[in-house]
């Protein structure tokens, strides 16, 4: 007798087709592929790009020994449209993904894991990021997909040595995700000891983003001498996780030379993103297009890889591809991309310029507490030049943002000049 509701039902329909491959070796010409990218690791902290604290002595050989990036992009400056970006071989509007928490990885979009099991590679991840996971479909193609959530590298470290060593003879695409150094950085004793890491000051460094977010919006006061101070603090104990997930990165290179695999295994390491230390105002990640958000590390190491610095300026897109090719598998025509280690590519690439959005814009002017929300972002790199553009108006209603930057003489973006070439703009 009282009225009622629709009923709502929703389903899950999926088709399931099996495959049949023959298992395959691996062999220099058809290397086993690590990729390991380690969240939130932004390229200036390693010391092959210049950080002089000791904190990455084996990224570092791996750097020299093989093919180093000096400039590579993620797609965005968050988790997950810069891993699908790796995984996929996309740009953010390609894939789709990069506008909320709760994005998912579509079924449609072949990715790497896909492309090696069919070409006869046992597949397996290894992931501490609860982003990347089963439950955003990041887990298609793998045979087995390990999830550990917010884990240290120390505790993730016995079971992915313990892969390695039982691997076999049996050709595999291996993916690990670490997310030392994510926030927040807490760093073994030892690790604080060995370089000289100072105890929390007058502010907790875990509080520091929450605090200048208020401020920001008018709630409360903070020092800017408490806010410089640990603002270091926070980049020691970044720098020390980075020396613990380096430690497990030599320790995996050990197990491949152990179990006879080092000369038929191509080792890639990136990031998904940078962090920002106050360089435009903010801490963390996600907020800005600069360069402290998107400079990533990006080394490629074992057979095929030619030794050396590349100076091109290169998107984390282009990483699927030359894997691919680097392995010898070919994959469908959306990954036939360029080789990033061939000279000639890189120039066909670099002279297109690189492109990165993010649909989570922020702006800051820490000196006059000007804070405001843009959303969708877009960079563009091109000719010694960066230019950052909100598409549509500020969040006042007053006009377009733009900042233009000469990156070339200004490389970290602190003197726009957007005014000054409004051709160029």
């Amino acid at each position: 007798s009282r009225p009622r509701g629709p009923f709502v039902g929703l389903a899950d329909l999926r088709v399931a087709v099996p495959f049949e491959y023959e298992p395959a070796g691996s062999n220099p010409g058809a290397p086993n592929v690590v990729l390991i990218v380690i969240d939130t690791l932004r390229a200036d902290r390693l010391g092959i790009y210049g950080n002089p604290s000791d904190v990455s002595p084996h990224l570092d050989r791996l750097g020299e020994e093989g093919l180093t990036f000096d400039f590579a992009a993620s797609s965005g400056p968050w988790t997950i449209p810069g891993t699908a970006s790796i995984l996929t071989g996309r740009s953010s509007p390609a894939h789709g993904l990069g506008d909320t928490s709760s994005d998912f990885l579509a079924d449609r979009l072949p990715t790497l894991p896909e492309i090696f099991r069919r070409a006869g590679a046992q597949t397996a991840a290894f992931s501490t990021n609860p982003l990347i996971s089963e439950a955003r479909n990041f887990d298609q193609g793998f045979e087995a997909f390990h999830t550990y959530r917010w884990a240290p590298s120390g505790p993730l470290r016995e079971d992915l040595l313990g892969w390695i060593r039982g691997v076999g003879e049996r050709r595999f695409f291996l993916y690990v995700h670490f997310t030392d150094p994510h926030a927040p950085y807490v760093p073994a004793d030892e690790t604080r000891e060995r370089f000289d890491i100072a105890p929390d000051g007058e502010l907790p460094v875990s509080d520091l983003r929450q605090r200048l977010a208020a401020w920001l919006e008018g709630d409360g006061d903070l020092d800017p001498t408490t806010l410089v101070a640990t603002n270091e603090q926070r980049l020691a104990l970044y720098d020390g996780e980075i020396y613990e997930v380096d430690a497990v990165i030599g320790e995996m290179r050990a197990a491949l030379e152990e179990e006879g695999l080092g000369d038929r295994t191509l080792i890639c390491v990136t990031s998904d993103h940078g962090e920002e230390f106050l360089e435009h105002g903010l801490v963390g990640h996600y907020n800005q297009l600069y360069r402290e958000s998107i400079h990533v590390p990006l080394l490629f190491w074992g057979p095929g890889v030619p030794r050396g610095l590349a100076d091109e300026e290169v998107e984390n897109r282009h990483l699927a591809p030359t894997l691919l090719r680097l392995a010898g598998v070919e994959g469908p025509a959306e990954l036939s991309g360029p080789d990033l280690t061939r000279e000639d590519e890189r120039a066909l690439v670099s002279g297109r310029g690189l492109f990165a959005t993010s649909n989570k814009g922020r702006t800051v002017n820490l000196a006059d507490r000007e804070y405001q929300d843009l959303g969708h972002l877009i960079l563009l790199r091109e000719d010694g030049w960066s230019f950052i553009h909100h598409l549509g108006r500020d969040a006042s209603g007053s006009g377009a943002f733009d900042r233009l930057y000469r990156s070339s003489d200004d490389p970290a973006e602190q003197n726009d000049v957007s005014g000054l070439h409004p051709a160029r703009v």
